[in-house]
């Protein structure tokens, strides 16, 4: 089985989010922008029923912090779910994990001061405000990432200890009996 696969999921986790939050930075600040140079167009030009309704579709814009979220969960529960079914039979596996677990906190924090650092941009600062939990969840991502690899560090462990034959079902596939 692959063992790199649940070290890896740790990155695949933070670039994934870290798209599509940039994603959802970029595409609410064009639309603020759009909105703002129609609001500021004359009623002669655009009538105020236009205008309207136009502002009203800044309510849907809201969908980047809802799908961000439904993302996070949908990568957590895909890396804890690859966390029960990869096992080990050898302790190194673990002393790696742990090393590339720093490695990718180190790799969060570096994606976390990318995020301070656009949204201290004046027309990325107010798409910002309006995704709190991105905004919170991307200045927090180093923390986060690594306490989720710690946890499925330690379901990758304790799958060592309980499965020492590797062999969750006792299974003998060379056709004698398993004691």
């Amino acid at each position: 089985m692959n063992k790199a696969g649940l070290a890896s999921g740790i990155l695949a986790t933070i670039i994934i989010l870290f798209v599509f939050a940039l994603f959802s930075l970029i595409a609410l600040a064009g639309w603020n922008y759009v909105n703002t140079t129609f609001q500021s167009m004359d009623n002669e030009t655009v009538s105020p029923t236009v205008k309207a309704e136009i502002n009203s579709l800044s309510n849907f814009m809201g969908w980047g912090d809802t799908i961000f979220v439904f993302f996070f969960i949908a990568l957590l529960i895909g890396f804890m779910v690859t966390s029960f079914t990869i096992s080990t039979d050898k302790t190194i596996y673990i002393a790696l994990y742990f090393v590339f677990l720093i490695f990718s906190s180190i790799i969060a924090m570096v994606v976390s001061n990318g995020w301070a650092y656009l949204t201290e941009f004046s027309f990325l600062t107010a798409a910002a405000a309006d995704l709190p939990f991105t905004d919170w969840f991307m200045t927090y991502l180093p923390t986060i990432s690594f306490f989720m690899g710690l946890i499925g560090g330690v379901i990758f462990y304790a799958r060592k200890k309980n499965e020492p034959t590797g062999n969750p079902f006792n299974v003998d596939f060379e056709g004698g009996d398993n004691p």
